[in-house]
């Protein structure tokens, strides 16, 4: 019946014209469908006449159209939250494309820039059905260097680390000094695999001193 696609963006709350539920419920009427539980009830209320019942019947069948609505809104709204809460863990397995959904609710619900940052690393090397989209990714970096939460911070400067090593360092520099302590080793592997091949300036090696 298509009932969702017909529907969306309706509101069932109290006071919302609901025209469009009742020319969809005369429609179905005019196609020849009933739904006869409703029907029966509405014939019963009117001694069987059933000139009177198609009125009895069109306000009933809104109601149970709104009830089926409410109800669908529940399921996808329990979905969508399952989804957010099992986003990062699919997403650490790699498997990134199932990932997807549950990382953009986060970013759009929560604001999560946890979640940007795995969509960059995501958009950044194409690791869901190999599109590439480093606009995007960089666009996430940037959104995820404004927050000030550690962790997402200390992620961010994983996925940069070979993109720009510097921008790596100063990210895994502000989780380290929010008390990140997985931040503060990976900054040193990263510091000395640099000056191993001879790319970390002078200054650099030492910034984590008093952390």
């Amino acid at each position: 019946m298509g009932i969702l696609n017909l529907l969306r963006g309706t509101s069932t709350e109290p006071g919302i014209d609901d025209t469009p539920l009742y020319a969809h419920i005369a429609k179905e009427i005019d196609s020849g469908f009933r739904r006869e539980g409703v029907w029966a009830k509405a014939l019963t209320e009117c001694n069987f006449d059933e000139a009177k019942a198609r009125a009895i019947y069109m306000r009933m069948a809104v109601k149970v159209l709104q009830k089926e609505m409410r109800d669908t809104a529940s399921q996808e709204a329990a979905r969508q939250e399952q989804a957010m809460q099992e986003a990062m863990h699919i997403y650490r397995k790699g498997q990134y494309a199932a990932a997807l959904e549950g990382l953009f609710l986060r970013m759009e619900h929560n604001k999560d820039p946890l979640a940007m940052a795995c969509l960059a690393n995501i958009a950044w090397h194409g690791l869901a059905n190999g599109k590439i989209d480093m606009q995007a990714a960089l666009q996430l970096m940037l959104a995820v260097e404004q927050s000030t939460d550690p962790h997402a911070r200390y992620y961010l400067g994983v996925v940069l680390e070979h993109i720009d090593w510097r921008r790596a360092l100063a990210n895994y520099d502000f989780a380290a000094s929010k008390n990140h302590e997985s931040a503060w080793t990976r900054s040193q592997m990263l510091r000395n695999r640099l000056k191993n091949e001879g790319q970390l300036p002078k200054g650099f090696l030492q910034k984590f001193i008093g952390y």
